[in-house]
């Protein structure tokens, strides 16, 4: 979730989140939800994983290996 802007909006769709990049890399994102209380929770949840960043969690060392979809590091959790 590193870099990503998470919105509300409210319209006559119902109630949905904007997901979008801070620099515009991918494409706006929105989703719409039945009621309120769902925008809500999902709000909260996307609010939380992005507060619990691998970036927060781990200090990121050296690349180790690379696939078509991902790429991997050696990272050392900050706590320990």
């Amino acid at each position: 979730m590193e870099g990503l802007i998470v919105e509300s909006k409210s319209n006559t769709n119902g109630f949905g989140i904007i997901i979008k990049h801070r620099d515009g890399v991918y494409p706006e994102k929105e989703f719409y939800f039945e009621n309120e209380t769902n925008q809500k929770e999902w709000l909260r949840i996307l609010s939380e994983y992005k507060e619990n960043s691998v970036y927060n969690q781990f200090l990121i060392l050296e690349k180790i290996g690379a696939g078509n979809f991902s790429s991997v590091y050696r990272g050392v959790e900050k706590k320990t």
